[in-house]
C-alpha cells in the first residue's frame, strides 16, 4: 500500500472523479512504463472530462513519465479522431509508447482498425486495404481523450475508461516530467510487484481472457494492494448485457 501511496503522488495535481479512477489512472501509468514485460495485448485507455479539467495535460504527462521510465521518449505527436488502418499501422511501426488521440467528441471512424491493435500483440501493415504481409510487434498504448467514451460495444469491452473532475488538486503548472519522478516510478512498481502476495484464491472475478497477462502483471497487484478494480464496469456491463457476450473476449 505504501508503492501505491507513493505513486499516486505523482499524478496528486489532478483530480480523478473516484478512486477506481485513480487506479485506472495507475494502470495505465504502469502499463507504458512496463509494456515490454507484458507479452500479451494491452487495453486501450479513455481519459474523459469536462473542459478544463486537465485530460490532455494528464494523457501527455503520462505518457512522458512511462516513456522515459522505459526508456525511451515520447515523441510531440498526435492523431484525430479519424484515424484509420495505415495510422494505428505507421503508430505501432515507429513504436510511439502512446498514441494519443485527442479532442474525441464522437464516434471514432477507425474503430476496427482499433479494435485489431489492442487485440493483438502484432499489427499487420495492409496498403490500400490489402495486407502486404510484413507484421510489427505491438508495444504502443493506446489512449483516447475526450468528453466521453464514444465507442462501440467491441472496443469499449476493450477499454479501461478514466474521468477526471474540476477540482482543487488540479493544477496545470505542473505539466513537466521530473527526473525523480521516472526514478520513483521505477522504484515504487517493484516495491509493489515484490509485496504482491502468491495466492491460490478464485481469482475468476478479474480474469479478463483477452488481456489475461496484463491483468495479471498490472491489474492484480493494485487490486492486491488495496485499490479499488480499475475495470469492475465492464463485468457488471456484461452480466446485465446478454448480446455482450457475442463480443469476443
Amino acid at each position: 500500500e505504501n508503492a501505491v501511496g507513493e505513486l499516486l503522488f505523482l499524478g496528486d495535481h489532478f483530480s480523478f472523479a473516484t478512486e477506481q479512477d485513480k487506479s485506472a489512472w495507475l494502470a495505465l501509468l504502469l502499463t507504458v512504463a512496463f509494456r515490454k514485460k507484458i507479452r500479451g495485448p494491452v487495453p486501450m485507455f479513455w481519459i474523459v472530462g469536462d473542459p478544463r479539467t486537465g485530460k490532455s495535460t494528464l494523457a501527455r504527462y503520462t505518457a512522458q513519465l512511462g516513456a522515459l521510465a522505459s526508456g525511451r521518449t515520447m515523441p510531440d505527436v498526435k492523431y484525430s479522431q479519424s484515424i484509420g488502418a495505415r495510422a494505428v499501422v505507421e503508430a505501432v511501426k515507429e513504436r510511439i509508447p502512446v498514441a494519443i488521440i485527442d479532442g474525441v467528441y464522437k464516434p471514432l471512424s477507425g474503430e476496427s482498425a482499433l479494435c485489431a491493435a489492442v487485440s493483438e500483440r502484432t499489427v499487420t501493415e495492409r496498403i490500400f486495404d490489402r495486407e502486404t504481409g510484413k507484421r510489427y510487434w505491438n508495444e504502443t498504448v493506446w489512449c483516447a481523450v475526450g468528453t466521453g467514451v464514444f465507442a462501440s460495444k467491441a472496443l469499449k469491452r476493450r477499454t479501461v475508461p478514466i474521468k477526471l473532475v474540476e477540482g482543487p488538486d488540479y493544477d496545470p503548472a505542473r505539466n513537466e516530467v521530473l527526473k525523480g519522478d521516472v526514478i520513483e516510478l521505477q522504484e515504487q512498481a517493484k516495491i509493489l510487484w515484490q509485496n504482491t502476495p502468491n495466492i491460490n484464491a478464485d481469482l475468476s472475478r478479474i480474469n479478463w481472457t483477452l488481456f489475461e497477462e496484463w491483468s495479471w502483471l498490472i491489474r492484480f497487484p493494485l487490486i492486491a494492494a488495496g485499490m479499488p478494480d480499475p475495470v469492475p464496469s465492464l463485468f457488471d456491463d456484461e452480466e446485465s448485457d446478454a448480446a455482450a457476450r457475442e463480443v469476443p473476449r
